[in-house]
């Protein structure tokens, strides 16, 4: 019985981690395929169809998170603009972290970027089940407001 005990427990942790990297594949799908569309089929610039292709898969990821990883009951208005946060804040570590690993510590760009994305993937793993879709963080604050 511990023993299964354990590997319930295991599973409870990780299952969450693994349907998050999943969405981040299907993002990356999205984000290619809209960018590819936008150039190819209907001639808009590369950085204007990069800013589309990437709100789109932000879209995907929000919803696949809040309904399928998180089941989050969370208003959109609260958990939105938290959501899009992680997002610019995780973009924004994963350049500078590419710039240091490829300028300072002489790593191929084709190196350091899979290391990068798997450090950010576990940052916004974290911060969207702690902060963005966290019941708990409303509870605290409705019972504080009692």
């Amino acid at each position: 019985m511990i023993i299964y005990s354990k590997i319930k427990k295991f599973l409870v942790s990780v299952v969450p981690l693994i349907k998050y990297s999943f969405v981040g594949v299907t993002n990356v799908v999205i984000s290619l395929s809209c960018y590819s569309a936008l150039i190819y089929f209907f001639h808009f610039h590369y950085l204007f169809a990069n800013v589309i292709a990437y709100l789109c898969g932000v879209m995907n990821s929000y919803i696949l998170n809040k309904k399928w990883v998180f089941t989050s009951s969370k208003a959109n208005s609260r958990s939105f603009p938290k959501f899009l946060f992680v997002n610019i804040g995780n973009f924004i570590i994963n350049t500078i972290l590419l710039a240091f690993l490829i300028e300072s510590l002489s790593l191929s760009s084709l190196a350091a970027q899979p290391l990068t994305i798997f450090i950010t993937t576990i940052i916004g793993f974290l911060a969207t089940k702690v902060w963005v879709f966290s019941d708990k963080s409303d509870a605290r604050k409705q019972s504080k407001d009692i």
